[in-house]
């Protein structure tokens, strides 16, 4: 796995950049409304991701008394990723 780049572009704007487990790269660049609300793709027609940076599941949600989306992101990816190691042990 290539390693995983997130830059900050504001509040409630961020870009993320990394491979998947099947070797396919993702060059990301989020939103979410400054008042807080779903997190959206913003080169793709806006469409909602899901927690764990899926296109499946439960929609993920940011509220700036979280912190910056950036943070969230970050949080997701490691989730992902630990889900990822989780479906290998079971192989």
């Amino acid at each position: 796995m290539a390693r995983m780049k997130i830059e900050s572009l504001s509040e409630s704007r961020c870009t993320i950049q990394f491979t998947d487990e099947f070797d396919q790269p993702h060059n990301l660049e989020l939103f979410a409304p400054a008042a807080g609300g779903y997190v959206k793709i913003e080169a793709r027609g806006y469409p909602q991701i899901c927690e764990r940076l899926s296109s499946t599941g439960n929609t993920l949600m940011w509220s700036p008394a979280s912190g910056p989306l950036s943070e969230l992101v970050r949080r997701e990816y490691r989730k992902r990723r630990a889900a990822e190691r989780r479906d290998l042990r079971r192989d």
